[in-house]
Formats: C-alpha cells, sequence, structure tokens
C-alpha cells in the first residue's frame, strides 16, 4: 500500500501503485510502476482484467495485473519524485479493513482489490 499526496485532497491518500500506458501498452506500464512506485520487480505476471473507471464520463481503461516472485530493490528516489511517502507491505485481509474503514477510498485500488481477491478465492 502506497501513501501519496493528491492535489485535490488535503491529506496523503493510501492506494496501490498505479500509472499510464502509451505505446508499450499496459503490462509494461505495470511493471514500470511497480518498480517505481514500490522499488519491486515480479517474475510472474497475471493479468486479473480491465475496468473503466470513468465509466459514462471518458474512454480511460484501467488494466490490473497480479505480480508475484517479487524482489525487492531502492526505489526512494522515484518514490519522491512520485509523491510517494511511505510504502507498506500488508497482508490481503489487512488491506480489505483499510478499504472498511475508509482509509483507502479510491475506486481504482478497491477494484484492484476485489479483481485480486476474486482470482485469488479470497471472497468464497
Amino acid at each position: 500500500m502506497l501513501r501519496r499526496a493528491r492535489a485535490v485532497h488535503d491529506r496523503p491518500l493510501a492506494g496501490g501503485p498505479r500509472g499510464r500506458f502509451r505505446r508499450r501498452g499496459p503490462l509494461h506500464a505495470a511493471k514500470r510502476e511497480l518498480l517505481e512506485e514500490t522499488g519491486v520487480t515480479a517474475s510472474d505476471w497475471s493479468s486479473l482484467g480491465r475496468m473503466n473507471a470513468l465509466n459514462g464520463i471518458a474512454d480511460a481503461p484501467e488494466y490490473v495485473f497480479l505480480a508475484r516472485g517479487l524482489t525487492m530493490t531502492d526505489a526512494a528516489v522515484s518514490q519522491r519524485e512520485e509523491g510517494i511517502d511511505a510504502v507498506r507491505w500488508i497482508p490481503f485481509a489487512e488491506a480489505l479493513e483499510l478499504v472498511a474503514s475508509g482509509e483507502v477510498s479510491d475506486g481504482e485500488t478497491i477494484g484492484a482489490l476485489a479483481l485480486a481477491g476474486i482470482r485469488l478465492g479470497r471472497f468464497r
């Protein structure tokens, strides 16, 4: 879970890594953003699906991936550049508790957690 400043809010918000993709596609962007925002690389990537967070407003698809086989590196410089002031590794159940408490309130993170929970069989 990341905590970063967002211009439209008066406090840092918790959520997952995210970014935009251009020519190279969503998987390349996911790998880049995970490294830049958390300092993590992954050896195994699975697509969890596509979301439309701005449905009815704009055509802005969002792609969600599950990363496994993680290796930690140092990302202090890129985290500062991204406005990230904290990265915490937490169990899935705790991430859901953060959603329930309202600490995590952005739709992209909630949707990504839902897709991950479904894929991992955590909601049965």
